[in-house]
């Protein structure tokens, strides 16, 4: 029964599935562009399933709890009635009155009738999040034939972030909101900013304040050492380059005492393919909060060599690219169950080529891009959706390249002023089938563009991050979609305890992928599907982790030729 109902889960999860992708053969350079845009694609989908993973742990504050409203023994019969001719609300915050059913006026309304008004009023409040604010019946305007309701509003009087060490600067968290109405969506907005930073975890309570109605914001943080490692070696790297890379994951925090967040991950190849081969990349990340607002700046360098045999000679490639982005984002709407951000970033791009030395200027180029984009995630069926969308434009700043200054005999060249639409939706979801501990997800991507992209902002698809069971082949184009379906089950707890305590709880995984370039008229090496299954095994005991993973290409286009099967496998240690 168990494995039918897998089976059927799985089955189902197919309905996802689209038409697989297609694209010409990449050559040295394409390779090493997959490299990268498969390390950004690694930190995203991270990114949302930590998401994922916190909104699921999020749960309603004791204090968003509805205050039981008990009615009087007057009002137990429900037959006594007040006339009333009007009803007035004082006080009430803005957006307040439409929420409200209180029925007809005039009219003769019971206790009940009235206690269940001040009900909705409350709920009405916690709704908003006005989770200290409360609603008051006026008993002396009752013998005016009103029904009163004043509402005293929530005021936070002050601030106090305590931490083991030190007190921190809660001005970054909540600005501007002392002495402003107590909004509990505020308060999970600084809990975010602060628990966003790895070795942090923060928690808050409201205590009474000086005046009626305020209450003064208690967040007790804690943190272990602020700086934090990984070391792992892996077989994830490129045939032309070497396959075999050692990498290293670091963040820090607060190192400034603004709620700062570091993050670099350096890769570096360890056993070259071939003499003179190499490959390696930095990438470094810097964020700051202020509110409802996060400032980011990263940066990302890579440089490669290789080597390009032909049937005369062989000839030695080389080349470096460099990436600066600067992003502002803030979360312009949240409740208790959903979250959404606008995003703006402002990003500059420098490729430079070489063969044998020789600098190639058709094959390098600066491009400088600007682009909008609207998240949202939200916990939806018992697990977390998120969906998001961007708009991406090519600029003529810091001396890009200038479509109108590129003479090109191509019948439809590439722009770098163009003209990009993406959009991901997904779902994650974990549940539980007698004693087994599974969860599943779902994550698409697509991109559209009406222009011919140059290389780096194609889509790319074929890798350990996009559609699994290719290597060293991978097809792109300018327009395209992709779907990643995982199924994950955690065993149990080993009855051997000695044995529990090396190895804990192993994760396998079973995946599914499937992507879709579209054909391209100037170009026949573009277009075309692709599909891929997966099957891992990860184990993870503090401070080692261990992960193997065979994958294997079910579909591709007649152009490329992948491995039958591809094996992955890397090994970690963390620190900190």
């Amino acid at each position: 029964m168990l494995l039918s109902a897998i089976r059927l889960i799985w089955l189902c999860s197919f309905v996802l599935i689209v038409p697989s992708l297609a694209d010409a053969a990449p050559d040295a350079d394409e390779q090493q562009r997959i490299i990268r845009q498969q390390q950004q694609l690694q930190r995203q989908n991270e990114e949302r399933r930590q998401e994922q993973e916190r909104l699921l742990r999020e749960v309603d504050p004791p204090n968003q709890q509805r205050p039981a409203i008990v009615d009087p023994e007057t009002s137990a019969s429900g037959k006594s009635c007040i006339l009333l001719e009007s009803f007035q609300i004082t006080g009430a915050p803005e957006g307040m009155d439409s929420r409200l059913r209180v029925g007809d006026f005039p009219s003769c309304k019971t206790l009940t009738e009235i206690d269940a008004i001040l009900e909705e009023i409350t709920a009405s409040l916690i709704d908003q999040g006005l989770v200290t604010s409360r609603a008051y019946l006026v008993p002396e305007d009752l013998n005016k034939k009103i029904l009163h309701i004043n509402i005293i509003v929530g005021i936070l009087e002050d601030v106090r972030v305590n931490h083991p060490d030190k007190d921190l600067n809660a001005n970054l968290l909540l600005p501007g909101k002392e002495g402003q109405t107590l909004n509990l969506r505020d308060i999970e907005q600084a809990i975010d900013q602060i628990n966003r930073l790895p070795s942090y975890q923060a928690k808050s309570e409201l205590v009474p304040g000086k005046d009626v109605g305020g209450s003064v914001l208690v967040i007790n943080s804690e943190s272990d050492f602020p700086l934090k490692g990984n070391l792992t070696v892996d077989n994830s790297g490129q045939e032309s380059t070497g396959e075999r890379q050692a990498s290293f994951r670091g963040t820090a925090d607060n190192i400034l005492g603004l709620y700062d967040g570091w993050y670099v991950n350096a890769t570096k190849d360890i056993e070259p393919s071939q003499p003179g081969a190499k490959s390696e990349s930095l990438f470094l990340n810097f964020s700051v909060p202020y509110g409802y607002w996060t400032a980011r700046w990263s940066s990302s360098y890579f440089e490669y060599e290789a080597l390009a045999e032909s049937i005369t000679q062989d000839f030695h490639l080389s080349g470096n690219s460099q990436t600066h982005s600067l992003e502002l984002n803030r979360v312009v709407h949240r409740d208790q169950t959903s979250k959404t951000l606008l995003s703006g970033i402002l990003s500059f791009k420098n490729s430079r080529n070489y063969i044998e030395d020789v600098y190639q200027q058709n094959q390098s180029r600066k491009l400088s891009v600007a682009s909008m984009g609207l998240q949202h995630s939200r916990r939806l069926w018992g697990g977390v959706a998120n969906a998001a969308v961007s708009f991406e434009r090519g600029l003529k700043l810091l001396g890009a390249l200038d479509d109108d200054t590129v003479e090109s005999s191509d019948r439809n060249p590439p722009k770098a002023q163009f003209r990009k639409y993406s959009g991901n939706v997904g779902y994650y979801r974990p549940f539980n089938i007698e004693d087994y501990e599974l969860a599943f997800s779902s994550q698409a991507s697509a991109q559209w563009t009406p222009d011919t992209l140059y290389s780096s902002e194609r889509m790319s698809l074929g890798g350990l991050y996009t559609v699994r069971g290719f290597r060293n082949e991978s097809i792109s184009g300018d327009n395209g979609l992709y779907v990643r379906n995982e199924l994950q089950w955690t065993s149990p707890r080993l009855s051997n305890a000695d044995l529990d305590e090396i190895i804990g709880r192993p994760v396998t995984t079973l995946g599914y992928d499937v992507g879709w370039i579209k054909d391209d008229p100037y170009d026949p090496l573009e277009g075309g599907r692709v599909t891929g299954l997966s099957l891992g095994l990860e184990i993870n005991k503090y401070p080692i982790s261990v992960k193997a993973v065979w994958e294997r290409a079910l579909d591709s286009p007649s152009y490329i030729t992948p491995e039958k099967n591809v094996f992955f496998f890397s090994l970690g240690y963390s620190f900190g």
